[in-house]
């Protein structure tokens, strides 16, 4: 979740260790579940995809901060719809642009 300035966090290296580990775990799903010729192997593509998440992220030993608890739930909740906003935008041009340009060619 997004964390407001001054609240306390898990180790950096940890979290960015995570972050890749999910990344390169993700790709390697989606490489299996597209390119494996077997059936059962994409389905095993499936593994990489949720072992991540299964796991979690690495969490701070105790939570707080110098951020007040209200500010801080309003900071998580405005990160979130903006961020669900960035990404229907993005989606619905990203859609749009494809529609015209299969239309071109």
């Amino acid at each position: 979740a997004p964390e407001p300035p001054g609240a306390i966090a898990a180790d950096l290296l940890s979290r960015q260790s995570w972050w890749l580990a999910t990344a390169a775990a993700t790709a390697g799903g989606i490489a299996l579940a597209v390119f494996a010729r077997r059936p059962a192997w994409k389905l095993v593509g499936g593994a990489p995809i949720i072992a991540p998440h299964i796991i979690g992220a690495p969490l701070p030993e105790h939570v707080g901060g110098t951020a007040p608890p209200e500010l801080a739930a309003q900071f998580v909740a405005a990160s979130l719809v903006t961020a669900a906003l960035f990404w229907l935008v993005l989606g619905g041009f990203g859609g749009w642009l494809y529609g015209r340009l299969s239309r071109t060619f």
